[in-house]
């Protein structure tokens, strides 16, 4: 019998198997998918403010120097990570609950098809 072996092409390997149980979804992956969808919040986060900012008309009288433009996307990116390891917008939640729930179906489907002796 063919050893029964899958993973899900995701970042870092969400979903791997073991030959005995075949594909389970562990706490370890669900881990990886929590910390990808936090992740993706934070950049969604960083690139809005980066919009919102362009939206906002620069001082004239004291145009941003390439120190203070590189300090205000550095401020950003922190801001966004920080938002986002707290409480966030409620991005990273919805998209875990999609992805975790689209995982367990794979591993439904996967764990039924490598019973069969596929």
């Amino acid at each position: 019998m063919e050893t029964f072996l899958r993973q899900i092409d995701l970042p870092g390997g969400l979903h791997a198997a073991t030959p005995e149980r075949g594909p389970q979804v562990d706490a370890r992956q669900k881990e990886a998918l929590r910390r990808a969808c936090r992740e993706f919040e934070a950049i969604f986060i960083e690139q809005w403010l980066k919009e919102v900012r362009r939206t906002l008309p620069e001082s004239v009288a004291l145009p941003l120097s390439a120190g203070e433009g590189l300090y205000r996307d550095l401020a950003d990116e922190a801001l966004a990570r920080a938002l986002s390891n707290g409480k966030g917008i409620g991005l990273a939640d919805l998209l875990y609950r999609q992805l975790a729930a689209q995982l367990a179906k794979t591993e439904a489907v996967h764990g039924e098809t490598g019973s069969s002796g596929r």
